[in-house]
């Protein structure tokens, strides 16, 4: 399994191997991998799974070492409490074939570069600074990933990123003169793409050997792949060597520096310390990430605070992540607004633990190559599940209802005037005494951001100021870079959700995100599918909510590219055309009451595309 392997892998059917895995079910292809092929499997209990299958053709003592080899990698991350690594999770070995399987997850690196909406600057170093922390973390294990590219970056749909697949399996030195390992067991995608190290690289004409094996890959090996995938990220998917440039970079006559130069200035020279021929010369990750060179390249506020508080959700269930982003988000706010909260506030941005090094518990390691060694797979890092291990931060939060119980106030406040549950025999006039006890009521002491907007086209920063009393996240939110990340943290915050009370809180917070990111297209490709999508859902109390998020939102957007510019009238108004035949006569009523805003903002819009007018050429 690995080194000893020269030639294509026999032909076999993904299917059938996957019948003598027990436990899941093949569902599709993944990939194009000649040495390992690679598969979406769903478990017994619905969880998405990746399984990897190799047909046994080696040694039964090699394959026997490389699976001890996976099984220590697993072990060795356990101890972790914010993991950016993601090891093999089972192994399994039948008589002909072995079984590598581990948690599926939203997009590849590779995937996520080229799939819309693209990546903002902001969210580009905010990945960075995670690859470079996984490969950290995996250093720190004392484990070398042998592998690194875009392709084995995993990212959640938050942009929480994950190093996966690591291979000891995988040859140390290749043959420089003859491409055909490097095929079988690196170019995976058939782009000729390179990420390798030069020093992998071994002349062995001349009767020359390749150097014995199996030799263990270095730190510095992976440092220089990490550079190759930084460089990937800030060239927009165009990868920085090819299998043929790489060799001539080894040679000294290929310089990537006009490619480098492409990139922001403090990226730029980080990649060219992690590129160098010599190994010595490279840095360990960690360094980069403590060094003057991480310093200049990633804002402090992202290793300081962002990441802690993403960190505290990753093991949290749905309806939990809304409760704990909910008590940590006013300490967020200050210190990116330069302020400091007393320690009662602070939620969960300190350790869960009285010393963050101390190992979080484990449950004991499944064992290499037994079939009755299922153990449980871990939680789902995109969407956590119940009773799974320790949670971070969750000491220091409240219970549901008390932190949420201004959400359920204003939740039936919405609800009031009719639901889904009763709708049978209503006439024209329950949506008429269900707009006037609308008006009648005021905005109550649940009022925020996500309150009814006024029948008109309001200017940013024009809502008035929350009061006292309101959920947790519709306070407005200081403008800072951070808040694209908090806007898309919100946008999945928001779909993951199921409790109404959830989804209330997360419109509004996804609001004040979008209102302080200070980026349009965020606003429009980012947070509005998201709140279109919410109009749509069960629940008249969060198709109101998401209704005026939506005008607020529209009503922020300044400048919009020609090709955005009919986004109200080809998108946002068929998407809410099934409204006004809404069983719940508030639905009908908040969508009446939008429309003249709808018609307001997509003026705006087109006026906004067109540009000012052009002065009238003199006589």
């Amino acid at each position: 399994m690995g080194n000893s392997q020269s030639g294509a892998t026999a032909r076999f059917s993904q299917a059938e191997a996957l019948g003598e895995l027990p436990g899941v079910t093949y569902k599709d292809t993944l990939g194009g991998g000649r040495f390992l092929k690679s598969s979406l499997c769903l478990t017994d209990d619905g969880q998405s799974v990746v399984a990897k299958v190799y047909p046994k053709e080696s040694e039964a003592t090699l394959v026997r070492m490389y699976e001890e080899r996976l099984a220590s990698i697993r072990t060795a991350f356990l101890s972790i409490d914010y993991p950016h690594v993601l090891p093999m999770q089972r192994i399994y070995e039948s008589d002909r074939s072995v079984f590598l399987v581990r948690q599926y997850l939203f997009a590849n690196l590779a995937q996520r570069i080229s799939t819309r909406p693209f990546l903002t600057a902001i969210e580009k170093l905010w990945i960075a600074r995670q690859l470079i922390q996984a490969v950290a973390q995996s250093h720190a294990a004392g484990v070398c990933h042998g592998d690194i590219k875009s392709a084995n970056f995993l990212l959640t749909s938050w942009h929480w990123v994950f190093l996966a697949d690591h291979a000891p399996y995988k040859p140390v030195y290749l043959p420089a003169d003859d491409p055909a390992d490097y095929s079988l067991f690196f170019d995976t995608d058939g782009r000729r793409t390179a990420c390798i190290a030069p020093e992998r690289f071994v002349d062995v004409g001349h009767g020359r050997p390749l150097p014995p094996t199996p030799p263990a890959c270095t730190p510095a090996m992976d440092v220089f792949s990490l550079g190759c995938t930084l460089a990937e990220l800030f060239l927009d998917g165009q990868a920085l060597f090819t299998y043929s440039r790489l060799l001539a970079y080894r040679a000294g006559s290929f310089d990537p520096g006009p490619s480098l130069d492409r990139m922001p200035p403090g990226v730029q020279d980080l990649v060219a310390h992690m590129l160098q021929r010599d190994p010595a010369a490279r840095a360990g990750a960690q360094a980069y990430l403590d060094g003057e060179l991480g310093r200049r390249a990633f804002p402090a506020w992202m290793g300081d605070v962002v990441h802690p508080f993403f960190a505290s959700m990753l093991r949290a269930p749905p309806d939990e992540r809304v409760a704990l982003a909910c008590a940590e988000l006013p300490a967020v706010h200050a210190q990116l607004a330069g302020r400091d909260l007393p320690d009662q506030t602070r939620g969960g941005l300190k350790p869960s633990r009285s010393n963050p090094n101390d190992p979080a518990p484990v449950p004991a390691p499944a064992q290499p190559g037994n079939a009755g060694s299922r153990g449980p797979f871990p939680p789902d890092p995109d969407f956590g599940s119940e009773g799974e291990g320790e949670r971070p931060g969750r000491g220091a939060l409240p219970g549901p209802k008390a932190l949420l119980e201004e959400v359920q106030r204003v939740a039936g406040r919405l609800e009031h005037g009719g639901s889904a549950g009763n709708t049978e025999g209503r006439q024209g006039g329950d949506v008429a005494a269900a707009a006037a006890s609308s008006e009648a009521r005021g905005p109550g002491p649940g009022a925020s951001q996500c309150a009814s907007a006024s029948h008109r086209r309001p200017a940013p920063g024009d809502a008035p100021s929350p009061p006292a009393q309101q959920w947790p996240g519709a306070a407005p939110a200081p403008a800072h870079p951070a808040q694209t990340l908090l806007c898309v943290l919100w946008c999945t915050l928001l779909r993951g959700a199921r409790a109404q009370d959830a989804r209330l809180t997360a419109l509004c917070a996804l609001r004040s995100a979008a209102a302080a990111c200070g980026d349009d297209d965020v606003r429009l490709q980012r947070a509005l599918p998201a709140l279109v999508s919410a109009a749509a859902e069960h629940g008249a109390g969060v198709k109101g909510a998401a209704l005026r998020g939506i005008v607020a939102l529209l009503a922020e957007v300044r400048r919009v590219p020609a090709g955005d510019a009919s986004v109200v009238l080809e998108y946002v108004l068929p998407s809410l055309s099934l409204l006004p035949r809404d069983p719940a006569p508030a639905v009908q009523v908040e969508h009446a009451g939008v429309l003249a805003d709808l018609g307001l903002a997509a003026l705006g819009l087109l006026e906004s595309a067109a540009g000012p007018p052009q002065d009238a050429a003199p006589a």
